[in-house]
């Protein structure tokens, strides 16, 4: 089976999923990515909104207290920061890669099949820890940026990402049960 025979993101919001076996020897019962309970509801897409919100929430507080050294990490001021971009266009580009993450952290929840808090806080912690904290630092090491702002900059996404995963279990999980 190659790379190409699953295309979940063609149905995805109908909670569907087309296999490419299935022109050929019908449906098959078999489909790996298809999880009970995983479609793309209201009330998921939902839990998606409102952990994006949380983690824009979070961020504000964040950046607000670690304003000082984050700036100082950065080499800005806070007027340079305002001079260069737009804070409008910040926000929601901020926004939309919430809405991002958010959705990758319900689909990894749907393919492990037990959608609780618990479980979405876990996945955080591995999305956060294991994927953008690595990221984050990867870079920040070549930048020779101390230990104080990868503590800063890679901090953001790894604890966002595990409120982002609670709050995705917490809502979600009642509607994967009820629909299983």
């Amino acid at each position: 089976m190659s790379g190409c025979d699953y295309f979940p993101l063609l149905s995805e919001f109908r909670g569907e999923y087309i296999h490419s076996s299935q022109s050929r020897s019908g449906p098959s019962n078999q489909n790996p990515l298809r999880v009970k309970g995983d479609a793309m509801n209201g009330r998921n897409i939902g839990a998606i909104v409102a952990a994006a919100f949380v983690h824009f929430i979070f961020g504000g507080v964040w950046f607000t207290v670690l304003m000082n050294p984050w700036l100082a990490a950065i080499g800005k001021t806070q007027e340079q920061l305002m001079a260069e971009a737009s804070p409008r266009i910040a926000y929601l580009v901020g926004f939309i890669c919430n809405l991002l993450i958010g959705y990758a952290i319900f689909r990894v929840l749907t393919w492990r099949g037990n959608i609780t808090a618990v479980n979405g806080a876990m996945v955080g912690l591995l999305l956060g820890l294991l994927v953008a904290g690595a990221a984050f630092v990867t870079e920040l090491v070549f930048e020779a940026a101390s230990i104080k702002s990868m503590a800063i900059i890679a901090g953001y996404p790894i604890i966002g990402l595990i409120l982002m995963g609670l709050v995705i279990g917490a809502i979600a999980k009642t509607e994967a049960k009820t629909a299983a």
